[in-house]
């Protein structure tokens, strides 16, 4: 969890609780956009858990998409 919030840069409660799940979400939204545009130019995405942790978490998503 630590790497994760680093990612998104969140810095608030990390014994997270429900009150606390709006200030993750808008930093989530904020900080790791998920781009349509491959599929508008033709290109398909192998979508999986690896690819998942790796643009959410490790930021490495060129290296985890398949065309």
């Amino acid at each position: 969890m630590k790497q994760f919030f680093q990612r998104i840069q969140y810095k608030g409660n990390t014994n997270l609780s429900f009150s606390d799940l709006p200030r993750l979400m808008t930093q989530l939204s904020k900080q790791i956009p998920f781009e349509n545009t491959d599929i508008m130019e033709g290109r398909s995405l192998f979508i999986d858990a690896h690819f998942l942790y790796d643009k959410i978490v490790k930021k490495d998503v060129e290296d985890s998409a398949t065309n």
